[in-house]
């Protein structure tokens, strides 16, 4: 607990995702007990607004997020006492805190606490959290009857307009618009957000497409003149496509270049029809939340008086800003909902592998896949990896986890995609059966899975069975972000054949191709 702790007071001024990803692996059910017990006794507002904030924050974590309301719901007067706090900043951390913890469960809680609340900016966090209570009738009601916003602050009564929307829109989502089927008016650039910049231009000119790298740092590949949309989802080693609307070289430019004549004219040109939802994303490491801010408002300013509607929270496009380095981006992404590639992962892990790094790398492996390959993954996890090697030729497919849990998920994937595999629990670092022409994995990392000092005891054992795992001529494909320490556990081992960088959430691992060394 003292360093859950001594943790989350040093990242208390951190953003909400780097806190999160400091606080998760330190996140054992028993730390996150104590803390919500440290705040039902704390006195102190500046513990209360980081135990709040902190526990917010972990709430987007399914697991965090069950255990958190186990706590909370042995301590039911907690969550009244947090909501009545004397501190106007707790109590809007725990407005956050419970939305995201179970709105529907607190919502009268809520209810009770906006229709008491004075002070304005606490006001849109309790309408936030009301808007997740997507079951429970008395949010509805309360939306329904309630009266007018009361004058104030300008910019607190634009909050609470916001939030008011939002919310409404999230109790109430319409009906998803799809790109249509059919090829669009004028052909347009099209930008694509890729684990790797240069496999998914290579994937893409192989269909047909004429495709390049546009910024590789950022993992943006560009496909020019695009007649039709949805044709790009054939590649598969990219996350999401949009279409390029302009560059610019400042901010500034980029949010006022979103002009309601530009916008409504692509939107036109690609659905038809202008009566849709949108929400705005201003995507870039170095942009503050006052210009992610002043940049929101800009472009819902300008879009104000056209057919489009601003739904954060239900909508059928993005209208993105991305930043790279000095240039920036303005990007139209459509739905996730248009996007059925990867149709077939019902379920998924901690960690898991995202289905287009998957296919990336098995664009690396593609030119050793056989069809006498027999292929191991010995780290399935859900089976995504495996799942996107079997699209290749193969003789056998099998996988394996020390997790049941994840073989149960793998196993149920495997049945989605129609995919045959051998699914089995076993640890990788003991002896295995039999031998095999392919090894694939997707190691831990040490973040959310493991940690450093565990992958250290790990790595070493595995790699010394990977030897007696592999059939003679036979390769291993691992990916993985603890990079030095895979290579320095290599070293005389193994002959590191080829190395492929990527960019995945946040981290930049790498594909390692690797054969056994005859005279280690």
């Amino acid at each position: 607990m003292h360093d859950f702790l001594t943790t989350l007071y040093a990242q208390k001024d951190a953003s909400p995702r780097a806190r999160r990803e400091a606080l998760l692996p330190l996140a054992k059910p028993a730390e996150l007990a104590r803390a919500v017990q440290a705040l039902s006794y704390s006195t102190s507002p500046e513990e209360q607004r980081a135990l709040t904030r902190a526990l917010s924050d972990l709430c987007v974590d399914a697991a965090c997020r069950g255990h958190i309301a186990h706590q909370f719901a042995l301590r039911p007067a907690l969550a009244g006492q947090l909501l009545a706090n004397p501190d106007a900043k707790v109590r809007k951390n725990a407005a956050e805190l419970l939305g995201r913890m179970d709105a529907d469960a607190y919502a009268d809680a809520l209810i009770a606490a906006y229709r008491a609340e004075e002070i304005d900016f606490v006001k849109p966090s309790l309408l936030l959290a009301l808007g997740s209570a997507h079951k429970n009738e008395a949010a509805r009601a309360f939306f329904a009857s309630l009266p007018p916003l009361e004058a104030g602050e300008a910019k607190h009564q634009r909050a609470q307009r916001d939030a008011l929307s939002k919310a409404q829109d999230s109790l109430s989502p319409r009906a998803f618009v799809p790109v249509p089927d059919a090829p669009m008016q004028k052909p347009r650039d099209l930008l694509l957000t890729c684990p790797n910049a240069r496999l998914a231009a290579e994937e893409l000119s192989s269909l047909g497409w004429d495709a390049r790298a546009f910024d590789a740092k950022s993992g943006l590949t560009l496909v020019k003149n695009a007649r039709a949309f949805l044709p790009v989802y054939r590649a598969r080693a990219f996350y999401e496509a949009g279409i390029l609307l302009f560059e610019s070289d400042s901010l500034f430019h980029a949010v006022h270049g979103l002009t309601q004549p530009l916008v409504c004219r692509n939107v036109k040109n690609l659905y038809g029809r202008l009566d849709l939802s949108y929400r705005l994303d201003v995507v870039g490491p170095t942009i503050t939340r006052d210009e992610r801010l002043r940049a929101y408002r800009a472009v819902q300013d300008a879009l104000a008086t056209s057919p489009l509607h601003n739904s954060p929270s239900s909508y059928d496009f993005t209208l993105s800003i991305l930043c790279l380095g000095r240039r920036f981006a303005a990007v139209l992404f459509p739905g996730s909902q248009n996007d059925t590639r990867f149709a077939y992962r019902k379920q998924a892990v901690s960690a898991s592998m995202h289905p287009a790094v998957a296919a990336a790398c098995c664009r690396v492996l593609a030119p050793y896949a056989q069809e006498n390959s027999r292929v191991l993954d010995c780290f399935c996890g859900a089976g995504t990896f495996l799942l996107e090697r079997a699209r290749l030729p193969h003789a056998s497919l099998a996988g394996s986890d020390i997790s049941p849990a994840a073989v149960r998920i793998a196993q149920a994937n495997a049945e989605a995609a129609g995919v045959s595999a051998d699914l089995f629990v076993k640890d990788a670092s003991h002896p295995f059966r039999h031998t095999y022409t392919e090894v694939i994995g997707n190691l831990p990392f040490g973040l959310r899975v493991s940690n450093h000092a565990g992958n250290e005891r790990l790595y070493a054992a595995f790699l010394q069975n990977l030897r007696h795992m592999l059939a003679p001529g036979g390769r291993a494909f691992l990916f993985t972000n603890e990079k030095k320490l895979l290579l320095s556990e290599i070293d005389g081992k193994f002959a590191l054949e080829g190395r492929v960088n990527f960019s995945a959430g946040g981290l930049y691992p790498a594909l390692f191709l690797l054969r056994p060394l005859a005279d280690a």
